[in-house]
Formats: structure tokens, sequence, C-alpha cells
């Protein structure tokens, strides 16, 4: 029996369950207040990552300087005409902003404390719509997440976690239509201009 005041809960091979915020459908005034309640629930990730006193101390570290443009590449979906591969993207981002600040990976391929490290110094993220962007949980402030839309079984644009993402508060949270799924020029403008965001505080 969960204590009446419980707001998360651990579970074993489990980082944590979302508690109160598991509902990913909340939208209009229920989801007043989300952006700190989903902050202190990063907080809470990062203490069942690295221990009470050390994950407390790691999510509080400010983002590294020049962080990294992250790419979360959809390799284990069955549903590949679904999904963005980003592969035009990005060659063009290595090409303008440089290889080693550009990381395409394969999230399922990550340890849960690799994830959290490469996405807490990550300045844009891409990736696909559902529970593959998961990890985006633990982007820090003013971090932007460029999340691509899904297409349905009759062609049309699904946003599956919409309201979910819509109020994390403390990130920026951009949505590309497919039809803008392969438009590589307006990414790296999105890029360029979150960029002037978060490189302009280091």
């Amino acid at each position: 029996v969960l204590p009446k005041n419980a707001q998360y809960v651990l579970l074993p091979k489990v980082v944590a369950g979302p508690g109160r915020l598991a509902n990913w459908a909340c939208k209009g005034e229920c989801a007043i207040g989300r952006g700190l309640w989903l902050w202190d629930f990063r907080t809470y990730l990062f203490r069942n990552i690295y221990g009470s006193a050390n994950g407390t101390h790691i999510s509080q570290q400010p983002r590294q300087p020049n962080g990294h443009i992250l790419f979360s590449l959809p390799v284990g979906t069955t549903h590949t005409d679904k999904v963005t591969t980003f592969h035009d993207l990005i060659e063009a981002a290595q090409a303008r902003y440089g290889q080693d600040r550009i990381k395409a990976v394969d999230m399922a391929k990550l340890s849960i404390q690799e994830q959290a490290h490469l996405v807490r110094n990550t300045a844009v993220y891409f990736t696909n719509h559902g529970g593959g962007s998961a990890s985006a949980l633990f982007l820090d402030r003013d971090a932007t997440l460029i999340i691509y839309h899904g297409v349905g079984r009759q062609g049309e644009a699904k946003m599956l976690d919409r309201h979910f993402w819509n109020s994390l508060g403390y990130a920026i949270v951009q949505w590309v239509h497919p039809d803008d799924h392969h438009d590589v020029p307006r990414a790296l403008l999105m890029i360029e201009r979150a960029l002037e965001l978060v490189d302009g505080d280091n």
C-alpha cells in the first residue's frame, strides 16, 4: 500500500514511474504548473540513477559549453515508413557545426547513465514522437527539443504525447509536420535559432 503523500514509485529494473505525471494526455488547466513538477521529476530520475547526493548534484550542474546537437535514431522501429532517420540533416549539420558537436545515436544501445549524461549536455535534441523521446526529460533548462510528427495509417500527422511535452516547461519544444520532415534548410534554421539562445549564455 502506497503512502497517501507518495508522488513517485521506484520499481525493480525501472528508473521511475511518473506517478501523478502519468497522464500523458493532460491539457488545459491540468497542464498548469506541470513544468515545475517535471523539473522535480527530472531531479528524481538523476537521484535514482546516480544515488541521492550525487544525483541531485549532477542534475543541478550546468550544461557543458557548446552543447551537443543530438539526433535520436529510430534504429529499432518496425515502422520505418512512419519515422524520420534524419540522414540528410545530420550530414548538413556536421558540415556546418563539425562532427564533434553532432551526436547521432541509437538510445537503446546506451545505458541509462549514458543517456542521462549525453542528453543533459545537449543543446538541441531531434527525435521522433513516441516512447523513443522519453530521454528528453534529461534536457537542461533552455535546451530545445525538436519532435518530428509521426504519420498515421491514412497519411495524417500524429503527435503522440504532445500534451506531455508541450507542458515540459523547462525546455523549448517544437514540432515538425511530416510535410517538413525533409526540409533541411528549415531544420538548420531551427538549430541556429536554438543555439543563439543557449550559446549566448556561455
